[in-house]
């Protein structure tokens, strides 16, 4: 069945709880008094110019960044659009693949997201890695996302043929994504009708099979529930889109690209609370917590500033949860480990990833140990090559690598687990892992199963590549339940040992599947497999948050 990870999902009465503690501008009130502010996701591929965009837009003239001043993970830069009076917290995602697992950490509702595909060098056969793949990335993440497509660069078509080939590339752009997201559409669709099907067949007694064996009807139900909220959060616009030709270096289509901007920014279906004022409370609460100077306070500092301002601690909660959702401070009070911390300034955690992630690591840790003494360089010499060859990074290590903001690492530790950007036990980091070899899985996984138990296999299969980042989340879940003990641990493959019933677990990802298998007691494997199977539906379906603060 056709399955994405986690979207956090509009609630009425999360809406409600902050619209209770927003303003609409009076009458008297115009656009040059009252600005509407929103965040914006600037996404694409590595040299897709974004970078080169959001300084020309900036400016207000043509510009180009040069090639080696590339982006390291993601910038967050304000801009003041002072035509069309929008205030926005630019969000500049950096397009190599090693920064794309911490894109999630700042994929919000309530933002634009502008894709950029470099035109002259677009070609249909790379619809896939150009588009298709950030597309999947914003809409795994956010319900009912606003997306514009931007195609850059057009300055270098020849002159006299630019303007066919700027419509040709456009086109083709245009098409392959209203196919993609019309099979996704109409899978989900299709899923939908058999979940209902297989309702019917069980309000008739009839045994279930296929892909609804062992499910009860209360499953089927929630299951039919959960596809058809993503078949609502799919982004409403993206069938129609057009794709906005422009070029930095010129400053072609650049003033149509911001009125464009402006328009869906000032749609009240799409960010109803853009051009909405905070209340006092809620103001001087957001300037206090980020005036505080420090890298992350508890909830309940929060709580004692909001009581001063006269805020109930269920108001402070609501606010927090708005500011989130904004990007004006990062609040992930519904992943464990984090509930009680939040980071007034989205900028220390982009600073700390920026020294862990990154393009050019091996030349980045090599200028790290210039910086030390001899006898911590040979010690870090030791750590560096073992980090780079296996993942695993010693305390000593980090505490090289991140200096003052190690304190910070660890408290998001948690959430880098949630996200699958570290593992449990030693801190792992999956993007230095290699990739699983077929001796050592045969080692741990011999083909015969051991006499008197049964192999149980669980299988996810994807009509399209999966979002960055969903194998390594499955195996931090993997890791994370209780009474396990690792036996093997790769890139793409996980063996465990669990419990006292003594089941194996062996998780493997391709690129087109997830599969899982469990061997065991026939009953008790059986068991494990349905708590496997949970741990792999709450990653690949929809989840409602419980707490209706959460989203907006």
């Amino acid at each position: 069945m056709l399955r994405t990870p986690q979207i956090n999902v509009v609630t009425f009465s999360a809406i409600e709880a902050v619209q209770k503690h927003l303003r609409h501008p009076g009458g008297h009130a115009d656009d040059v008094t009252t600005p509407s502010e929103v965040k914006c996701v600037i996404l694409g591929q590595t040299e897709a110019g974004k970078t080169s965009l959001l300084n020309c837009m900036m400016k207000g003239q043509g510009h180009v960044e040069i090639e080696t001043n590339r982006t390291i993970g993601v910038d967050v830069i304000p801009y003041h659009d002072t035509k069309n009076n929008v205030k926005y917290e630019m969000y500049d995602f950096g397009g190599h693949q090693i920064y794309h697992y911490t894109h999630r950490f700042f994929l919000t509702r309530q933002a634009l997201h502008i894709l950029n595909v470099d035109l002259p060098g677009y070609k249909s056969e790379e619809f896939q890695e150009r588009v298709r793949t950030w597309l999947t990335s914003v809409t795994s993440h956010v319900f009912n996302p606003a997306i514009l497509v931007v195609g850059t660069k057009v300055d270098l078509f020849p002159p006299d043929k630019a303007e066919e080939m700027i419509a040709a590339a456009c086109s083709s752009i245009q098409r392959g994504i209203h196919v993609a997201e019309s099979k996704i559409q109409a899978k989900l669709n299709e899923e939908i009708q058999l979940c209902q099907k297989a309702v019917d067949a069980a309000d008739g007694k009839s045994d279930m099979t296929g892909p609804f064996y062992g499910l009860t009807r209360d499953d089927i139900l929630a299951k039919k529930e959960s596809l058809e909220k993503l078949l609502d959060g799919r982004p409403k616009g993206v069938l129609n889109v057009q794709v906005i030709p422009v070029s930095s270096k010129t400053f072609q289509g650049i003033e149509a690209l911001c009125d464009k901007m402006a328009e869906m920014v000032k749609d009240e279906r799409l960010f109803p609370a853009a051009r909405q004022e905070l209340s006092a409370s809620w103001t001087e609460l957001s300037e206090n917590i980020k005036t505080s100077g420090r890298p992350y306070l508890h909830v309940r500092d929060c709580q004692d500033v909001g009581a001063a301002a006269g805020m109930k601690e269920s108001d402070v909660l609501n606010a927090l949860s708005h500011l989130h959702v904004t990007g004006q401070i990062l609040f992930y009070n519904n992943i464990r480990g984090m509930e009680d911390l939040v980071f007034p300034d989205p900028t220390i955690i982009l600073t700390l990833f920026k020294q862990i992630f990154r393009h050019d690591l091996p030349a980045y840790l090599d200028s790290i140990a210039e910086s030390l003494s001899e006898h911590t360089r040979a010690h870090f010499a030791e750590d560096r090559e073992s980090f780079l060859k296996t993942g695993r990074a010693s305390d000593s290590f980090m505490k090289n690598l991140l200096g003052d903001n190690i304190a910070t690492f660890n408290s998001l530790l948690p959430l880098m687990k949630h996200f699958g950007l570290c593992y449990s036990g030693s801190v792992i980091f999956p993007t230095e892992l290699p990739a699983a070899q077929p001796d050592e899985v045969a080692r741990c996984w011999p083909e015969v199963v051991p006499s008197g138990g049964e192999e149980i296999s669980v299988t996810i299969e994807y009509s399209q590549e999966p979002p960055l980042g969903l194998p390594e989340t499955m195996i931090s879940r993997i890791l994370s339940m209780e009474q396990t003990t690792r036996r093997l641990l790769t890139k793409d493959t996980v063996v465990v040992h669990v419990g006292e019933n003594a089941e194996d677990v062996m998780y493997r990802h391709f690129p087109t599947r997830e599969e899982i298998r469990i061997r065991g007691e026939p009953e008790k494997a059986w068991r494990q497999a349905q708590t496997v199977a949970k741990v792999m539906e709450a990653l690949t379906v929809l989840e409602v948050e419980k707490q209706q603060s959460r989203s907006l």
